[in-house]
């Protein structure tokens, strides 16, 4: 047999996933979510990244900030500061957080360069934390509002734009991304703190502009799902328009990001960084994929027919 041959065997031979447990096994991750157990997009994320290391042997441990529903910025530092003491006993090789508390009050005070992070679901921008890109690298989460206001706008009896949302970090961010990214100008935005707050907003908005972005408010205090669905389905005169798959029961129309691609994106990186590849051979990339959902509901109460094509390609709430 020809040395070739036996090179050619012995190639053959090596399963990828002899491979990959080689490279991962003994290997050590936590992984840091902004926000609270059974908050959908959390869960989604945590759930595709374990179903991604499932098998390989590797060590992985997480933990929630809860900032969703405590967005103040003393409980996210107080948080933040119980995930950094974790992290310290668990010796990582790798960390993976997602959106942006844990990035803004966990990785840019504390492991902005002496450790391997990949993030993901941060929003919009990233240029104010100056990362360290030689251990750092990520998935921005941009949303599509250019997609979502242009479907409203051919529901919409005039031009205005407002936007709902929590008092939260994100939400105070959302009108300037919207300008500077998406030339869009909000007429009109509502930071609210609870449930009760939020639905004054939402009838304000009804008479104050001629569409509504509506943020996720799941984790607002007080709120209550089937008492929000009710309240939006009789109170709704405007189109509506949201990026979350959560709020899409409460909205017209939603373009849907998917959490799924952000924590695949951020598991497979960390697999190739974890098997030796320097991480700055990641450049910062963004969400690509997303999903169209329109809800029935709503437009038989605005009156509106969509046109089969568009019925075609969504999903949809009845």
């Amino acid at each position: 047999m020809s040395l070739f041959v036996r090179l050619l065997l012995l190639f053959c031979s090596l399963s990828p996933f002899a491979w990959a447990a080689d490279d991962y096994v003994g290997k050590r991750v936590y992984y840091v979510a902004s926000y609270h157990q059974g908050y959908p997009w959390s869960d989604a994320i945590l759930k595709t990244i374990q179903d991604i290391f499932a098998d390989k042997g590797i060590i992985f441990e997480h933990f929630e900030m809860d900032g969703k529903r405590n967005p103040s910025v003393e409980h996210n530092e107080y948080v933040a500061l119980q995930a950094k003491a974790n992290i310290e006993q668990f010796h990582p090789d790798l960390l993976i957080v997602s959106d942006d508390n844990a990035t803004k009050y966990l990785v840019e005070p504390y492991f902005n360069g002496n450790l391997p992070v990949v993030f993901c679901g941060v929003n919009r921008d990233v240029s104010a934390y100056h990362f360290n890109t030689k251990t750092i690298t990520g998935m921005i989460e941009v949303e599509l509002l250019d997609r979502i206001v242009h479907n409203l706008k051919e529901y919409a009896h005039g031009n205005r734009i407002g936007f709902i949302g929590m008092d939260g970090y994100t939400e105070h961010q959302f009108p300037d991304y919207a300008h500077s990214l998406f030339d869009i100008e909000l007429d009109k935005t509502y930071f609210v703190k609870n449930f009760e707050e939020w639905k004054t907003e939402f009838i304000r908005a009804q008479q104050e502009v001629d569409m509504l972005l509506i943020h996720n408010p799941d984790g607002l205090p007080q709120w209550n799902n089937a008492e929000a669905r009710a309240f939006v389905e009789a109170n709704t005169k405007i189109p509506t328009g949201t990026t979350s798959s959560y709020t899409t029961q409460f909205s017209l129309i939603g373009i849907i990001r998917l959490p799924e691609e952000q924590g695949r994106w951020a598991a497979e990186t960390a697999l190739k960084v974890l098997a030796g590849e320097p991480i700055d051979h990641f450049p910062l990339v963004t969400n690509k994929e997303g999903k169209l959902v329109i809800n029935l509901r709503l437009g038989h109460k605005l009156k509106i027919t969509f046109k089969p094509a568009l019925l075609r390609i969504a999903e949809i709430i009845r």
